[in-house]
């Protein structure tokens, strides 16, 4: 008769052996001190947890096989109780729950449940309508299919060794399988062993000796470095010729005289990993050919580079310092990066790398993003096979510089818009050419080009080169081509130049001529008059210009241009013309905020007790600038912008409506940022505020710190003790009396603490900050 368990509680081992005897030995003297836990299946009932606990109180004589109720039905026996879902949640996450937190399973065992877990099919709905009598009609979903990523971080074990169990389940001997679910073998030998026939595998487990059965191992393992190692020889062959198509390729490329303002590189970079033999399998050379570091930095990339260009490279994290070399060496300066987050956690020395970095470098005058346009600097997207890259770098490239010709080094997919270089490259356009020259042997060459369109021209200078008489020729260099941008702005820098060349030198007269520039750029564009506010726009900049001196001018406070801009903002409080810095209240949506508008743009919390879209009571942010458009509803767009914002991307929720922990002042200081205020103040722990208990503080700081730490460094999930303030950076305590409560977000009327940090020269101070009355906090902010 087979046993009543069910499939999910049959992931994890039974107990054996001496631990199995002392058990029963226990729960013939005590009874059982622990229910077992019972679920419908369609008509049979099986038992979710407690095998064990039933096997030794059958075995002891407290329980009759296959008893669950009492002789009349209806009411089980009190040694079991049916699996509630309100209560244990769902059937997976109980029985994981239950077995992890109970045993110490090594990482081998706990692979070998996530392989049978990720290997269930879904079954059908439980109905727990017959559970019990005062819960009809509950039904508890059949788990859905688990992926090894996800049973890999249920289980808290690596994807390799679910990997590795897995193929102990699907190829080993039922005897290995349960070996290794003992604990007696390790997961990665056993997935050796299980390469082997079944009846070696067989007759390996029968011997009685561990020193023998790992010596069968060792043998598997040393047949096949063996043969990696004779691949690796030919593919190393195979992996060279491919470097050597790619650089002639870009010699080629070179030779065409074309120039691209971005340039996307994914460099094949070489990490040496310890063993050639047990680690090169694992190595980037046995996917694509890799370059040493030299190599890539005497590659000529400049030679391809507009004297205007900007350089996105990838670099993975022990390769860093390679990166940057590489791109000094490409004629770069690096300005930042961007952080790639997988979806999987791989290997590493120090940390278990889960991200890849894209740094950004520029050459010449590269014109960074408007403010407010700048997409986030860390990017979450699913891993894809090895070594490819999420499409984000070329979506950044396009949104940032849509008009520049663009090109990808080390490309394994066409992309409209962009020039391909690489050894795996798709071909675009594969021509044979074949070249008779008059001058030296005959010469026959294939030659692969994936320029998109070039492809073409480049057919044709090859076959005019050939026919062309080979005595009297001389090469002529060609200027690099001018994007349009570049001719835009050289354009504009000369109409500045003409207009500056022409205006006095005197600061007062050209403080007023700014102002004028003001009155006509606001009128131009209210009127919807585009050429005319441009015209406006440029006169301004001619007049910082002209009070610099005829150089570029500073951002220090004290500097002439500065002092004119400073001399023609709008009042605070008043709404600004275009062209002018100011500061104004706008309420819209239910948001009242302060607008920056000019420099610093943002919006800024007016209130303490009114929500607005950002915790922190501030949000950089711009909107899009439209002829005819008022500054007021220029204001209200930054609004509406803050509040569709998703710290997770397009596909994220919007960030909630929270009580900001900062409040704004309609008062600037020299530098025309906002005054602002922080709740409450700090409590000296020597001389506490009445009411306030500092051990009790202290004693939720320490469970908050240690439920932080299980949830962050264990992965432990479930509900927290105290509530998870929505506030990221706070604690917020709610105070009645002696009484304390934690809370979600700021309370709007009576006393309350929160955690908080202030510096004290170089040192930071932990600690806490005390409001009196809440509702009293909105009569000190914005009026």
């Amino acid at each position: 008769m087979a046993e009543p368990f069910h499939p999910l509680a049959n992931l994890f081992p039974l107990i054996e052996g001496v631990a199995f005897d002392d058990l029963t030995a226990d729960v013939r003297a005590n009874g059982l001190r622990e229910k077992i836990v019972l679920i419908m299946d369609g008509d049979d009932i099986l038992i979710l947890d407690g095998r064990n606990r039933y096997r030794a109180g059958c075995a002891a004589g407290v329980i009759a096989p296959g008893a669950f109720e009492h002789p009349g039905g209806g009411h089980l026996l009190p040694q079991f109780r049916w699996f509630l879902p309100e209560y244990d949640g769902t059937p997976l996450s109980f029985v994981l729950s239950r077995n992890l937190h109970r045993r110490h399973l090594s990482e081998s065992q706990r692979a070998m449940v996530a392989a049978r877990l990720a290997n269930m099919a879904p079954g059908r709905p439980v109905s727990s309508a017959d559970n019990a009598a005062n819960l009809p009609g509950i039904v508890v979903p059949s788990p859905p299919p688990v992926s090894q990523a996800e049973a890999a971080q249920a289980l808290k074990v690596s994807e390799r060794s679910v990997r590795a169990a897995k193929a102990v389940v699907d190829h080993g001997a039922p005897e290995l399988a349960e070996r290794v679910s003992q604990g007696q073998v390790s997961v990665s030998a056993a997935a050796d062993l299980a390469r082997l026939p079944l009846a070696q595998q067989q007759e390996a487990i029968r011997s009685a000796d561990p020193a023998a059965l790992y010596r069968v191992i060792k043998e598997e393992r040393d047949i096949r470095q063996a043969a990696k190692k004779e691949l690796r020889a030919h593919k190393e062959v195979a992996l060279g010729e491919k470097i050597e198509q790619g650089n002639a390729a870009l010699s080629e490329m070179i030779a065409r005289g074309k120039r691209y303002g971005v340039i996307l590189a994914d460099p094949e970079w070489r990490f040496e990993v310890y063993s050639r033999e047990s680690g090169m399998d694992r190595a980037a050379d046995n996917h694509y050919p890799t370059s040493p570091t030299e190599a890539i930095c005497a590659r000529p990339i400049a030679d391809i580079a507009a004297d205007d260009c900007v350089l996105l490279l990838w670099a993975t994290v022990p390769m860093l310092q390679d990166a940057l070399r590489v791109m000094a060496a490409w004629g770069f300066t690096y300005k930042s990066h961007v952080v790639w987050l997988k979806d999987e956690v791989g290997t590493g020395y120090w940390f278990r790398n889960q991200h890849e970095l894209l740094l950004v470098g520029t050459r010449g005058n590269v014109p960074a993003p408007a403010m407010g346009t700048q997409l986030r600097s860390a990017l979450a997207f699913p891993v894809g096979p090895h070594s490819q890259k999420p499409p984000f770098a070329h979506e950044i490239a396009e949104a940032y510089f849509p008009s520049l010709p663009k090109i990808e080094m080390n490309a394994r997919e066409a992309r409209e818009g962009w020039d391909l270089w690489g050894a795996e490259a798709p071909p675009v356009a594969p021509v044979t050419v074949g070249l008779d020259l008059a001058t030296g042997p005959d010469i026959s060459a294939e030659v692969i080009v994936s320029v998109g369109d070039d492809g073409a021209r480049v057919v044709e200078s090859i076959a005019i080169d050939a026919a062309a008489p080979a005595k009297g020729r001389k090469s002529k260099p060609k200027a690099a081509k001018r994007d349009s941008w570049q001719v835009e702005r050289d354009e504009r820098n000369a109409r500045i130049d003409a207009i500056a060349a022409e205006l006095p030198e005197d600061l007062a007269t050209l403080t007023t001529a700014y102002g004028e520039a003001i009155d006509l750029h606001h009128d131009a564009v209210m009127r919807e008059a585009v050429d005319e506010a441009g015209a406006q726009r440029e006169r301004m900049d001619a007049i910082l210009y002209r009070a610099n001196g005829l150089t570029s001018f500073g951002v220090g406070c004290n500097d002439a241009p500065m002092s004119i801009r400073r001399a023609n903002w709008a009042p605070c409080g008043t709404v600004p013309k275009w062209g002018q810095t100011g500061q104004f209240i706008v309420e819209h949506r239910d948001v009242r905020a302060i607008i920056c508008f000019g420099d610093h743009e943002g919006i800024h919390a007016a209130d303490f007790n009114r929500p607005f879209p950002s915790e922190t009571g501030f949000h950089s942010i711009g909107a899009t600038r439209e002829p005819g458009m008022s500054v007021e509803d220029y204001g209200r767009a930054m609004i509406d912008g803050a509040i569709a914002y998703s710290p997770d991307g397009k596909k994220g929720k919007p960030r909630p409506f929270l009580l900001p922990e900062t409040a704004y002042s309609l008062a600037v200081d020299e530098r025309g940022y906002l005054l602002s205020r922080r709740r409450g103040v700090w409590i000296d722990a020597a001389t506490p505020p009445d009411g306030i208990d500092m051990e009790g503080l202290e004693s939720i700081r320490q469970r908050w710190s240690d439920e932080d730490r299980a949830r962050w460094m264990d992965g432990k999930k479930g509900k927290r003790s105290l509530p998870e303030s929505r506030h990221p950076n706070h604690k917020i305590i709610a105070v009645s009396g002696a009484m304390l409560t934690a809370v979600a977000d700021y309370p709007t009327a009576g006393a309350y603490v929160v955690t908080d940090s202030e510096w004290r020269g170089e040192e930071r101070f932990d600690g806490w900050r005390f409001v009196a009355d809440a509702a009293l906090l909105d009569g000190e902010a914005a009026e």
